[in-house]
């Protein structure tokens, strides 16, 4: 027996709700069911996060699979729950390592294992900051939305390959993009101008450096840079 649970988020009228992909693997004849009232859009994952898992050289389990999105009075409806779907079950059987209780997922998964944006990442966010998540991975179109909410570091994702590597790794080598008014400025324009984070947070490094500035983190929100200077030092630097 193999259980595991990560965090997401819905939606019931305009506001977030709290959800959790609870994956339970079993021995018996293979099979992939998903409980918990999910719609058409929600049962189809189980076909999508199979195919992503081989296609991003993940092993997908063979065994008796059943995931239960929670709570199960709840109508789940979106491609949103794909990423929690397929690290529910991942996590379960080892493929991959188990994320942190503080983390929540939201995402619809690409067979090439890219993740593609959702809707309605807003008040999900802002429900994950209700109940104390801290750190939110979300499709990479969607950070800067994500941002708004004001509450968890928000972690852009572009691929299922690159996610699994940054929980092995604790998330040492990918930057979050923090909330508030500098760093959702910062979020928007490198995101308008599809640049990558790490890049540019080196680059900045190296320019206050050059002026003997100190090592900003955009992860730590220990720099302060208006939207209009990120703008321009990401044109300056052909972000």
């Amino acid at each position: 027996m193999m259980l595991c649970s990560i965090d997401t988020a819905g939606i019931t009228g305009i506001q977030g709700a709290e959800v959790t992909a609870e994956c339970y693997i079993s021995n018996g004849l293979p099979g992939f069911d998903i409980v918990g009232l999910p719609d058409a859009a929600v049962k189809e994952a189980r076909d999508r996060v199979r195919a992503v898992a081989k296609s991003s050289g993940l092993r997908f389990p063979v065994s008796r699979i059943t995931v239960n999105l929670a709570p199960a009075s709840l109508k789940k409806a979106g491609t949103h729950y794909d990423l929690p779907i397929l690290l529910s079950v991942l996590a379960a059987s080892g493929a991959v390592r188990r994320p942190k209780s503080t983390s929540a997922f939201l995402g619809e998964v690409g067979l090439d294992g890219s993740i593609r944006s959702v809707s309605g990442v807003l008040p999900m966010a802002l429900e994950a900051k209700r109940v104390g998540i801290q750190a939110l991975f979300v499709p990479a179109e969607n950070a800067a939305e994500a941002t708004l909410a004001d509450g968890p570091a928000v972690y852009p994702v572009r691929n299922v390959r690159e996610l699994a590597d940054a929980i092995a790794d604790e998330c040492s080598g990918m930057a979050a993009v923090f909330s508030g008014s500098d760093e959702a400025g910062y979020s928007y324009c490198l995101m308008e101008r599809g640049g990558d984070l790490r890049q540019l947070n080196k680059a900045m490094t190296a320019a206050l450096n050059g002026r003997g500035g100190g090592k900003p983190n955009f992860a730590q929100g220990s720099v302060a840079a208006n939207e209009a200077q990120i703008r321009a030092f990401c044109e300056s630097q052909n972000f």
